[in-house]
């Protein structure tokens, strides 16, 4: 079923749509929404937490990407699909991009469903998890379109991820608690149950999406 559902998608590859994938998969296209990102933190908190927020992203990344490039893929050491004699002869590569000896777990998975996750359960809002969530998907398509994953790789990655970025959510909440750097806030229209502004998360949404019709055309 794994070998199946990736040359399903690896296998109806195009010229529009093998650069689109190849600037999704980047890292450098998505600039612009980092951005966003880091705006949001800092306009609607005080400068320690949010100091404290970059500090349990960072964590959350790290943990995500060590966890799989370093610990589990050597463990498990299985061949990505354009790296396997049994199926790489069937495998579409764009720009001769074939990725590292192992797959499993996905790296890209871990580390974006870790950050959509974290904050996900930051924000408190629809509206921000779908436009995080939307933007680790995509990622994670991506690489089986590019022939680099298999499904089970990205499936295991992403749920590795959000379980690291529930646990660095926790300990963001323990120690700002500890620390006491924010106030109690209530349900409105105008604020999230965190605290964030919503209509500040117009600005993420907006970053997310231009950068989607960037990359289409």
């Amino acid at each position: 079923m794994d070998e199946f559902i990736l040359l399903l998608i690896n296998g109806h590859h195009n010229v529009w749509l093998n650069e689109f994938m190849w600037s999704v998969t980047g890292t450098l296209p998505w600039v612009c929404f980092f951005l966003s990102l880091l705006w949001l933190v800092l306009k609607n908190n005080r400068r320690k937490e949010a100091l404290l927020v970059f500090f349990c992203v960072a964590l959350t990344v790290l943990l995500a990407d060590q966890l799989c490039a370093s610990l589990i893929k050597p463990w498990v050491a299985r061949l990505r699909p354009t790296h396997d004699p049994s199926i790489m002869s069937r495998i579409q590569t764009v720009n001769d991009y074939v990725g590292g000896l192992y797959s499993f777990p996905s790296n890209h998975a871990s580390n974006t469903f870790a950050v959509a996750t974290f904050f996900s359960l930051l924000v408190r809002h629809w509206r921000m998890s779908l436009t995080c969530f939307s933007w680790a998907s995509l990622s994670c398509y991506s690489r089986m379109y590019l022939g680099v994953h298999y499904p089970s790789d990205i499936f295991c990655g992403a749920c590795i991820g959000a379980i690291i970025g529930f646990g660095c959510y926790r300990l963001y909440r323990y120690t700002a608690r500890r620390m006491q750097l924010r106030g109690h806030y209530y349900h409105s229209m105008t604020f999230t149950s965190s605290g964030y502004s919503v209509d500040d998360l117009d600005v993420v949404s907006v970053a997310f999406l231009a950068t989607l019709v960037v990359m289409l055309f």
